[in-house]
C-alpha cells in the first residue's frame, strides 16, 4: 500500500482545520507563531521535523540553570526534545520528528502534528515554572494563537 507524501499543503490543512495563524515559507516550512513559542514545521525527503524556539532570553545564571535543567527534562519527557541554543542571548529549542519515507495518512499526520504542538506547549509551561521571572508571557489558554490572542503571520495589521 502507498502512502501519500508528506507535503506542506496536508500540514498547513492540519493547521488551517485547527484554527490556527500559520504562514507558509518556501515550499517545505510552515511558520505557526504563539505568544510564548514560535514553531515551525520542516518537511524533508525522510522526516516531518516540528520545532519550537521558547521566547525567553536566557542569559547569566539562568543559562547555567538551564544547562543543568534541559537533560533532566529531556529524561522525564520522549518528547519534545530540548536543546540549548548558545547564541546572544541563547533560548530554548524543542523539537519533534516523524519519519515520512515511506509516506503518512491523514491520521498519522494530523495525531503527530498535534501531539507535537501540545506537548511543545506543555513544556513551554514547564520552562515558565523553572524561569518565572524571563519566561514570556503565558497564553490565557490552549487556544493562544487563535484569533487575536495570536499573532496572525498573514496578517500586517497591527492587532491591540
Amino acid at each position: 500500500m502507498t502512502l501519500p507524501a508528506c507535503t506542506q499543503q496536508r500540514i498547513a490543512a492540519i493547521a488551517a482545520a485547527d484554527n490556527l495563524n500559520y504562514r507558509p515559507e518556501g515550499d517545505d516550512e510552515i511558520i505557526i507563531p504563539f505568544i510564548n513559542l514560535v514553531t515551525w514545521v520542516k518537511i524533508t525527503d525522510n522526516y516531518l521535523h516540528i520545532y519550537a524556539m521558547w521566547q525567553a532570553e536566557i542569559t547569566g545564571e539562568h543559562l547555567t540553570r538551564a544547562h543543568r535543567l534541559v537533560p533532566e527534562l529531556n529524561k522525564e519527557m520522549l518528547v519534545p526534545k530540548l536543546c540549548i541554543v548558545d547564541e546572544k542571548p541563547s533560548r530554548i529549542l524543542m523539537s519533534t520528528a516523524l519519519p515520512t519515507r515511506t509516506g503518512a495518512t491523514d491520521e498519522q499526520l494530523t495525531g503527530f502534528f498535534r501531539s507535537s504542538i501540545g506537548s511543545m506547549g506543555h513544556m513551554a509551561q514547564r520552562l515558565a515554572e523553572h524561569f518565572p521571572d524571563i519566561a514570556p508571557p503565558a497564553p490565557d489558554s490552549a487556544d493562544s494563537n487563535r484569533g487575536n490572542a495570536g499573532m496572525n503571520l498573514n496578517d500586517t495589521s497591527e492587532k491591540n
